[in-house]
């Protein structure tokens, strides 16, 4: 995801009230990003410093540990996608929600309603 310094977010904001810009944001499957993250991460090639373990653990293990502990000092690989760019506050004016898994198909679609998949597709 793009990351927008907090810094930043007093010139953002009035581009995601102006009706003339188009806002879109495409997020992964929360359940499939968090398997694929402890697969990567716990798992194959052990990381401490992204794991949120200190040492390897299993999935249950890890959805223990992130129900105990939240989420907030987590790698951006298991920080909850409404976390990035105040996803969780500015998502109603996003006129385009797309998910990864169909990024192809929801890619097009928002550029046909836009008009220009045949210049940008």
């Amino acid at each position: 995801g793009v990351y927008v310094p907090l810094a930043l977010m007093p010139m953002v904001w009035p581009l995601f009230l102006d009706p003339s810009w188009s806002k879109g944001v495409m997020v992964r499957d929360p359940l499939e990003r968090l398997v694929s993250a402890y697969r990567d991460l716990c798992q194959e090639r052990f990381s401490e410093g992204h794991c949120p373990s200190s040492k390897p653990i299993s999935f249950q293990g890890l959805v223990s540990l992130l129900l105990d502990e939240g989420t907030l000092q987590l790698d951006h690989h298991f920080t909850p996608q409404h976390e990035f760019c105040e996803l969780k506050t500015w998502l109603p004016y996003y006129d385009f929600q797309g998910n990864f898994s169909h990024l192809r198909q929801h890619a097009k679609f928002w550029l046909q309603n836009l008009d220009m998949y045949e210049t940008h597709g």
